[in-house]
């Protein structure tokens, strides 16, 4: 079953870290996000896991 691909929609701090758990477990992972840069908002911060995914 790990041959299909797994879609995150948004790359908040709950996305990112779902997408590396998947990621580490084998399954090809695709983060969808409508802005086209993440930065962090309000109390959210997610630059931990930012640094940990790789962006093509």
């Amino acid at each position: 079953m790990k041959d299909l691909s797994i879609a995150i929609v948004g790359a908040g701090t709950a996305g990112l870290a779902t997408a590396i758990l998947l990621a580490r477990q084998g399954w090809r992972v695709e983060v969808l996000e409508r802005v086209p840069s993440l930065q962090p908002v309000g109390a959210e911060d997610s630059a931990p896991a930012l640094r940990a995914c790789r962006f093509t």
